[in-house]
């Protein structure tokens, strides 16, 4: 053996020794990574529906801080094979690790009990229970429906806040808006008691003396959080747009709010039609000064915040273009003009 053939079986031996550490390292970082616990301080509750892709979870991980890297996942899926995962709820204790919890995406392991529903804000009390009995969370939506609207003292006994609604009214305006898991026998009762509760936590101390100082009650500040809800999007313009029927109220001009004559209709439509507005209903806001006789959907908490600390203006009109971009006016020519420039 020559020299220069030492040299190269040492150098080899080197390189060989070189890439048998990167990859015990490699190795070892990949066992760290897979083996690590999720980043969450409390149970993960997590589902996968019908057709989801590993790709789409992997995704929603991150973006949930649940991994640093949806590849890791990805990774993972092809190191044990690629095997489809499981449309299921899961409920992921605190400290599992990334492998644990792929291995229950592949086998149904950590189901959860409970299943997860998303209700959004502005939904009617007929279209949450529509919703309820399509996602499997109650087998009869008139039956929900009925336990919302009649008999209602069972309800007002525990929650305070129902004290201003009026008698024979239902709890439209109340089913506070959120994300919640419900055990598969849940009743009609359970769902809403959980979400009125969710409602008197939300509704804060100080918004409740924010309503008292107005003069209003929280019955008629949720009517106007309602209205408010359907017109207009943001925070911000939830608080003007509150602030602008506050100064309508006050002078006792009609609100005049289209979102009141589609809770008649159900129509769908963004504006209304003249024969829209010649239903005799106290609905009817163009046709009746004044809040209507109760709330037309389930307010989110930037409408009950918004109905609760009104921002001050001069404003009396608004118009929304085709964009979702608000347009305020002091006056009627303002708005006009307004109509004129972003509308016609």
């Amino acid at each position: 053996m020559t020299i220069y053939s030492m040299k190269f079986l040492k150098w080899l031996m080197i390189a060989a020794a070189a890439a048998l550490l990167v990859a015990v390292l490699v190795g070892a970082n990949w066992y760290k990574t897979v083996n690590k616990p999720l980043a969450a301080d409390q149970p993960v509750f997590f589902s996968v529906k019908e057709g989801a892709t590993l790709r789409s979870v992997a995704k929603e991980w991150q973006e949930r801080e649940l991994i640093a890297s949806a590849n890791t996942l990805v990774w993972l899926s092809r190191v044990e094979g690629q095997k489809p995962i499981l449309a299921a709820d899961y409920e992921f204790p605190v400290g599992t690790t990334l492998k644990q919890a792929y291995e229950a995406l592949i086998s149904g392991s950590l189901r959860s009990p409970e299943r997860q529903v998303t209700i959004v804000e502005g939904l009617t009390l007929e279209q949450i229970a529509a919703q309820l009995e399509e996602e499997g969370f109650i087998e009869d939506e008139d039956e929900f429906i009925k336990a919302a609207s009649t008999e209602l003292s069972r309800f007002a006994s525990r929650f305070s806040f129902l004290a201003s609604k009026p008698e024979g009214a239902s709890l439209e305006g109340y089913l506070f808006p959120d994300t919640y898991r419900f055990l598969a026998q849940t009743t009609s009762d359970e769902i809403i008691a959980k979400m009125l509760g969710n409602f008197d936590r939300k509704l804060s101390d100080e918004m409740r003396r924010q309503i008292q100082s107005s003069g209003r009650t929280i019955h008629q500040a949720v009517t106007l959080a309602s209205i408010v809800e359907r017109e207009v999007r943001s925070a911000d313009e939830m608080r003007l747009v509150a602030g602008l029927f506050a100064n309508r109220l006050e002078i006792g001009m009609a609100l005049q709010a289209d979102s009141t004559i589609n809770y008649l209709t159900k129509s769908g439509r963004d504006r209304s039609t003249f024969a829209d507005l010649e239903i005799d209903s106290p609905y009817n806001t163009y046709k009746y000064a004044g809040l209507p006789p109760g709330p037309i959907s389930n307010p989110g908490f930037n409408a009950l915040q918004a109905a609760a600390d009104p921002k001050d203006s001069d404003y009396l009109y608004f118009l929304t273009d085709s964009k979702g971009k608000v347009y305020y006016a002091a006056n009627h020519d303002g708005h006009l003009r307004n109509r004129t420039l972003y509308l016609d």
